[in-house]
């Protein structure tokens, strides 16, 4: 990957290589209805914010962050958002499936940080506290000002300064979801 970047121009300055662990890998286990990973950490394990080189991230626009754990790293992240913010970078933040089941109500504060927000329906019902997804949004929509919730195949709905859009989904025939959000997030970013 590092030869390929090089052959593109790509300025790899900054890209660090772990000298105890290798590559991390998930695997997906996608059964008819649900989905559950495998990971091995690997070198992502080495990764923490407070390390993060403030030059790789002082030339940037833009910022997407994810990773978020909790009220084991909330305290890094604010940090981090604040010192990205004075650079005048924008930042969109997906927070991830939470799976200590901690489902943190700091992330309320982080969904203000940001400029824009990301979460799927199911971490929007856990986060909330609610029970309708409609009630979620609305919740949630209080404290962040654009907030995009991804529905899976009924579509996403985007709360930007109280002004609620809905776009469907196109209609394909499934065959892997992995990287989908990851995927969505991009193209809307775009």
């Amino acid at each position: 990957i590092l030869d390929e970047f090089s052959e593109l121009n790509i300025d790899t300055t900054y890209i660090r290589q772990s000298k105890q662990n290798n590559t991390g890998i998930s695997i997906a286990i996608n059964p008819e209805h649900d989905r559950s990973f495998i990971t091995y950490m690997g070198s992502n394990s080495e990764v923490r914010m407070e390390d993060l080189h403030e030059n790789s991230m002082k030339y940037g626009r833009h910022v997407h962050m994810t990773g978020y754990q909790g009220s084991r790293n909330h305290d890094a992240y604010i940090a981090m958002i604040h010192k990205i913010k004075s650079f005048g970078a924008t930042i969109s933040f997906d927070v991830g499936w939470d799976d200590t089941g901690e489902w943190y109500s700091g992330i309320f504060e982080i969904m203000r940080e940001v400029d824009v927000f990301f979460l799927n329906e199911l971490e929007a019902l856990h986060y909330s506290g609610c029970s309708d997804i409609r009630q979620a949004i609305t919740l949630m929509s209080k404290h962040a000002s654009h907030l995009v919730v991804k529905m899976g195949s009924r579509g996403a709905v985007s709360v930007q300064n109280g002004q609620q859009t809905y776009r469907s989904a196109y209609i394909i025939t499934a065959v892997d979801t992995t990287g989908a959000g990851d995927s969505f997030n991009a193209g809307y970013m775009y």
